[in-house]
This record gives structure tokens, C-alpha cells and sequence, in this order.
């Protein structure tokens, strides 16, 4: 199970979303579009930046692999899965060294406006063409050395290089991710329609069919969506037990000198009733206010935009 952001790294991104889109629209987004832009990056990459070396941000399709590149990919005998997903980052890395093997560097260079300075292929899916279940496909996303970059091509790609795409509004006017969602269908974003395919065949019908992905894809969202706000607002350390996962039981794990797993188990209940008996705390294994106080830490401040950023207008706009 890949572990979630932490607060810090959610407040990052935060800075980058406001960075890039005062690059790009030229003026500071409100606190909803900064939320909304994180939860489509969050559930595009599963787990926040989750693939090793990568600053995906949404795993931004560049495009699927061309004819010279399936085949090598093809003569290999390697198939694209996406679970688990351990097989599925496995057989994408290997894919990729075949077709870099034969020249390939992937649809590098300038797109939607922004510089996408590497490709990485990986394996996403699309709807099975009977309505049922999914079809694994290999393709390219786009890679970035930092954030700056990846956070401009996804706000490129939900709002336009232009700025004209409906989803802008939607995530200014704090109009909530089930709309957005709709938007982001339309123009052709997640998955199954990176082609701008508008519908698919289901039983019940294509329109049920584009119902149906935008339902489900605004129910992640939604979910996301607490962790994101209580990532940004005002932060007392998180009460923690056993069972318990996270960035935060990794945090805890460092306190108290156990391996950092990010998983709140046996072993490091144990360990923390012995640090709480030897600091002359209630030994219940618990971390709680007191034990974090105990401990150094302080409530952190809600994040705020960081007004010193420069902003760029784009010479096209």
C-alpha cells in the first residue's frame, strides 16, 4: 500500500500549483483551485508522487506509443498490466529500456505550451470496448526534473494554454470536484479519453457509460479532497494507534527509533509505551497531544500562498 503524502510535501505542492498558475493566468489562484489542482494530481499518480524520480503531477499523458515502439514492446513479450502495481511500474521500466533501446526517446519537447523535458512510459487503462472491466495500455507521460514544471502542465491541461477551458472556473469559483470532473471529461483528460473519446459502448448505453466516469472519477476526487484542506489549514500532529499508516507513523517511527515503515504495528507500539515510560508519560502506546509536545513538536500554521513568488505572464496570451 503506498503511503500518502505528508504535510509537507502536500504544502510543496501547494507553492507549485500557485507558481505555475500565476505563471500561466497571471494572478494568485484561489485556496479551492489550489485544492482542486492537488486532488487530480493525487488521484492521477495513486499516491502523490509515488514513481521514483519522477515529478508527474497527474501522470500527464504525452500520448500513446507509436507502431515502431509497440512493436519492440511486442518482440520483447512484454504485455502492460496495472495491478499490481508493483507488475505494473516493473513492466513499464521494462518497456521502456526496450524502446530506448532502438532510439526512442518518447514525444519529448514543447507541449501544451511548457517544456516536458523527458518521457516515461508507463501502464494506464481504458474501458473495455463490451463496457466491462479495463484495457491495459502501454504509453508515455511526461517527466520533469522539479515541480515547477510538472504542476504548469497539468494546470495547462486543465485549464487551457489559454485559460479558456471550463474547468478554470470550476476550480476558481469553488464549484467542487463532482463538477470538475465533468469538465475534465469533456476536454478529453482521464482515462479512456485521452483521444477525446466522448462515450464508449456499455450495455445500458454510451451515455450511461460518460455518467458513469464522471461519477466515479468525481467519487476519488471527493475522497482526496479532506486530506488535501486538512493538509493546508492549521496542523496539530495527528493522534496515532496502532494500525494506524502513513507519512505521520513515519514521522513517529524516526522519534522513537524504529524501522520507518510508515505502518503503526506491534513493534512500534511497544517501542512507543517505552519511550512515553521513560519521558514519564502515560505508557498506553498512544500518540496523542501530549506525547507529540513531549516530544518537540508544534502545531503548525494553515499554509499560505507565498507572495514573493514572481509571476510570469505568457507571451501568447
Amino acid at each position: 500500500m503506498a503511503i500518502s503524502p505528508s504535510v509537507d510535501r502536500w504544502r510543496a505542492k501547494a507553492d507549485a500549483v500557485v507558481t505555475a498558475w500565476r505563471t500561466r493566468l497571471g494572478y494568485t489562484p484561489s485556496l479551492s483551485a489550489v485544492v482542486g489542482v492537488l486532488c487530480v494530481a493525487e488521484h492521477e499518480t495513486r499516491c502523490g508522487d509515488s514513481w521514483p524520480g519522477e515529478y508527474n503531477w497527474g501522470a500527464c499523458t504525452l500520448g500513446p506509443l507509436n507502431q515502431l515502439e509497440l512493436e519492440a514492446v511486442k518482440l520483447a513479450g512484454l504485455k502492460p498490466v496495472t495491478v499490481p502495481y508493483s507488475a505494473a511500474l516493473a513492466v513499464a521500466a521494462e518497456a521502456e529500456r526496450v524502446i530506448r533501446g532502438i532510439g526512442s526517446m518518447g514525444p519529448v519537447g514543447f507541449k501544451m505550451g511548457v517544456m516536458v523535458p523527458h518521457a516515461n512510459v508507463h501502464c494506464d487503462s481504458k474501458p473495455s470496448p463490451t463496457g466491462k472491466g479495463q484495457v491495459p495500455y502501454f504509453t508515455w507521460f511526461a517527466g520533469f526534473n522539479d515541480d515547477a514544471g510538472g504542476a504548469e502542465y497539468l494546470i495547462s491541461m486543465l485549464c487551457g494554454t489559454n485559460g479558456k477551458r471550463a474547468a478554470r472556473y470550476t476550480l476558481e469559483d469553488g464549484m467542487g470536484v463532482r463538477l470538475l470532473a465533468g469538465d475534465m471529461y469533456d476536454a478529453g483528460y482521464y482515462t479512456g479519453f485521452y483521444l477525446r473519446e466522448k462515450t464508449y459502448d456499455t450495455p445500458a448505453g454510451p451515455l450511461l457509460g460518460r455518467t458513469i466516469n464522471i461519477q466515479r472519477y468525481g467519487d476519488k476526487l471527493a475522497t482526496i479532497e479532506p486530506r488535501v484542506r486538512a493538509a493546508l489549514g492549521a496542523q496539530s500532529q495527528m493522534t496515532l494507534k496502532r494500525g494506524d499508516r502513513g507519512e505521520t507513523v513515519r514521522e513517529w517511527q524516526d522519534v522513537i527509533g524504529t524501522v520507518p515503515d510508515g505502518i503503526f504495528g506491534y513493534v512500534t507500539m511497544l517501542a512507543t509505551r517505552l519511550w512515553q515510560k521513560l519521558n514519564g508519560l502515560k505508557a498506553d502506546g498512544i500518540v496523542g497531544p501530549l506525547t507529540w509536545k513531549k516530544a518537540g513538536f508544534k502545531p503548525t500554521p494553515a499554509w499560505k500562498p507565498n507572495e514573493s513568488t514572481v509571476i510570469r505572464q505568457l507571451g501568447t496570451q
